[in-house]
């Protein structure tokens, strides 16, 4: 059998070893083929180590190990990983179970190269005897544990709720509500008192926005445009918080009437108690009492905004203070440290390291519930050059940070490269579909300039269809000028085998192909031939690419690097089909 890695057995720090660790460069070839053909793992050629842990045993089984690969993507990290044992089908061990830790090392230095938990164990028979396969799936799974119903920033009118029964027709109290725009298009709800109604003293009419209360959160600030049909001091437009359904409430702002209209912002501490998790928005009348004998008895909100109060990544709520404050927008890096303080307690929040971004996110709300993991994919749709992963650690290291503009990694393409690329994927149009405040399907086009369709005369045209609980025109805006700029050249799906030592910039050495990570750049030898082709530091999808995945096999020492965005393979579809089965599962 003829393989690349015993043809460069002589290469320098490449050297194959056998599992005494003497030196195969002086063995016949036929000897060192045999060591390749039952695998260089499980011939000891491999200096990995392979741990299982469990409450019941805690124990090394790399010697067991017959076969052994493992996957880690940007985003998430360390994602999957599959180990095949050489065990006696009738044993039941102690260090085997669902949800128990695998470990992989390097042998050299004790350096984690893997970790994650058991979730598919399982035996079998054949030819080869009988085989434990022991599946495992890395920290980024985490991200998938929970699916709860999270609020961050929210403009919706329809998830504000009638105080009563009302319609759209005059009710019993003889009010009316109605959902209008104001001068400025924007969203907003009408309270009018029908005339010839009788109103005493204290009459309201009004909605409650209760999802903070439903999703266990409390309210941050609220803010929102006013406007009546008449001036009058008879009548009050305000806002009132309350601390769970029925508690006793705290008048956050209020106006008289005035044709004039005014804006009202209200902030937890500052304007109401810490806690309150109910908002009401209403009209109330404060006169002696009669009865009403004109149409024009009205208050009318618009551009109203509720944000929740967010944790930081150490899981303490936020307080307005110096230099922080609560606005009508949320961050990413904001969103990434409350998911981690809130929810992701499997890593190691108080220590992760964040990136700060900078598009102000103006609509981010999941009423029907989510994981972390749709929230952070929702937010590297705006910022695309973020990405999230789960490292090693107990807890696990996390980082939320931008792709680096410095080449990490030295390769060659002698291993294997493949760079294809699809004009399919070009567009110069897209129409982006978003919900708007008041529940109107609404569309947003947007356009650039692509020359090598502009030179064939064509529009290519995209739909993208953003979620409701993340839909805004300034998102949708900013996610279809995103997308042009990605599809504005024909995007890579390269892949790169690598079987021998490459240079690391970052540590100064040779690296083993089981060594290197996703989340960095390398430069790729050998793919073009132009005088300063190697000197790029930046990526250019020419020679320098972003690795997106890393598949490593440890039979023969490979990894499979995926460049640029992740090709249609067998890996890349079963990890996504995976991906896809376990949110199915928690449904």
């Amino acid at each position: 059998m003829a393989s690349p890695l015993t043809l460069r057995s002589t290469t320098r720090s490449s050297v194959l070893r056998d599992s005494d660790g003497d030196d195969l460069r002086g063995v016949p070839v036929p000897e060192v083929e045999e060591v390749v053909t039952e695998g260089l793992f499980k011939a000891g050629v491999i200096p990995l180590v392979v741990r299982l842990s469990t409450s019941r045993a805690d124990r090394v089984i790399t010697r067991d190990v017959r076969t052994l690969g493992f996957r880690s993507t940007t985003p998430g990290g360390f994602a999957s990983c599959e180990v095949q044992l050489d065990r006696p089908l009738s044993l039941d061990p102690d260090e085997i179970q669902l949800y128990g830790d695998l470990y992989i090392y390097d042998g050299r230095n004790g350096a984690t190269i893997w970790q994650g938990r058991l979730e598919d164990p399982g035996r079998g028979a054949g030819r080869q005897g009988e085989i434990w396969t022991v599946r495992a799936v890395g920290p980024a799974a985490h991200a998938r544990d929970r699916t709860v119903k999270l609020i961050y920033v929210d403009k919706s009118l329809e998830r504000l709720f009638l105080i009563g029964e009302s319609s759209a027709n005059p009710n019993d109290m003889g009010g009316e509500d109605m959902g209008l725009v104001d001068a400025n298009d924007e969203p907003g709800l009408r309270f009018r008192v029908v005339r010839n109604t009788a109103v005493a003293t204290n009459w309201t009419f009004g909605r409650l926005y209760r999802e903070l209360n439903d999703a266990g959160q409390d309210l941050a600030r609220v803010s929102y445009d006013w406007d009546t049909g008449v001036t009058s001091a008879n009548w009050r437009i305000e806002s009132v918080s309350r601390n769970g359904i029925g508690g006793g409430g705290t008048t956050i702002q209020f106006s008289l009437w005035n044709v004039a209209g005014g804006a009202h912002i209200g902030i937890v501490v500052t304007d109401f108690p810490a806690g309150d998790d109910i908002l009401e928005l209403r009209i109330q009348y404060i006169g002696g009492g009669g009865v009403i004998g004109q149409d024009v008895q009205w208050g009318l909100f618009s551009d109203v905004v509720v944000v929740a109060r967010r944790y930081d990544q150490d899981g303490n709520l936020l307080v307005p203070a110096t230099p922080y404050a609560y606005l009508d927008t949320v961050l990413a890096s904001e969103v990434v440290a409350d998911l981690l303080g809130r929810l992701l307690d499997q890593y190691d929040g108080p220590n992760a390291s964040i990136e700060v971004t900078t598009f102000a996110i103006d609509q981010l709300a999941y009423s029907d519930g989510t994981t972390p993991e749709k929230v952070l994919a929702d937010l590297m749709a705006v910022e695309t050059d973020f990405y999230w992963a789960a490292w090693e650690g107990s807890p696990a290291r996390f980082e939320w940070r931008s792709w680096p503009s410095s080449v990490r990694y030295e390769a060659d393409a002698k291993d294997g490269f493949a760079s294809p690329a699809s004009a399919v994927e070009i567009f110069n149009r897209v129409t982006v579909r978003w919900r708007s405040p008041d529940g109107r399907l609404r569309a947003t086009v947007r356009t650039s300039t692509v020359a090598v369709l502009d030179d064939a005369g064509l529009t290519r045209e995209a739909i993208i269809n953003m979620a409701d609980e993340f839909g805004s025109l300034a998102m949708a805006q900013e996610v279809g000028d995103v997308f042009l700029v990605e599809h504005s050249s024909a995007p890579n799906a390269g892949t790169l085998s690598v079987s021998t030592p490459i240079f690391d910039n970052d540590t100064g050495r040779e690296v083993q192909p089981w060594e290197i990570r996703p989340g960095h750049l390398i430069r790729v030898r050998d793919v073009l031939p132009r005088v300063d082709a190697l000197n790029a530091t930046a990526r250019d999808a020419v020679t320098v690419f972003k690795i997106v995945a890393v598949d490593y096999n440890a039979d023969n020492n490979t990894a499979r690097l995926e460049l640029d965005s992740q090709p249609r393979t067998l890996a890349g579809l079963l990890s996504e089909t995976e991906r896809r089965l376990d949110q199915l599962r928690k449904r």
